[in-house]
């Protein structure tokens, strides 16, 4: 995946002005991957999921189902020529849409050995359209 890395960067870098712009006061840091740690009320952890637009359209892939190390996503839509797109889910709606999706298109098929052995998910914006720029989910920024 050659344009991985850099969609991945361009998507990083527009979480961290998006944060910052909204008077966030967050750390980024590594743990199984990166993560935002944000203060304010409460502090929260939050995940951010990058995609250009590029995989099955305007989504994203999860090679295997996320756990419940993060409070919320910060999925980012960044296709190239368009300003960022931005939605905050709670973690446990984004297992539990990634389940249902997963289980909707498990129906579909009729090869079950080799359906139930795969582990990808899809997330598609059409099930966290109700987060799109919900920020406030993240607690009140520091003034």
């Amino acid at each position: 995946m050659a344009g991985h890395g850099n969609t991945r960067t361009k998507g990083l870098v527009a979480a961290r002005d998006a944060l910052g712009a909204r008077g966030y006061d967050f750390v980024q840091s590594k743990f199984h991957g990166d993560v935002f740690i944000i203060g304010g009320d409460r502090p929260v952890t939050v995940r951010p999921k990058i995609s250009s637009g590029k995989f099955e359209g305007d989504s994203w892939p999860w090679d295997l189902p996320p756990t419940a190390r993060e409070d919320f996503y910060l999925f980012v839509l960044d296709k190239k020529g368009k300003r960022p797109k931005f939605w905050i889910v709670p973690s446990a709606f984004v297992r539990g849409a990634l389940e249902g999706n997963h289980h909707g298109w498990y129906l579909a098929r009729n090869e079950e050995a080799k359906i139930a052995a795969e582990p990808m998910r899809v997330l598609q914006p059409w099930m966290i359209r109700e987060f799109e720029g919900r920020w406030d989910l993240l607690g009140s920024p520091k003034k």
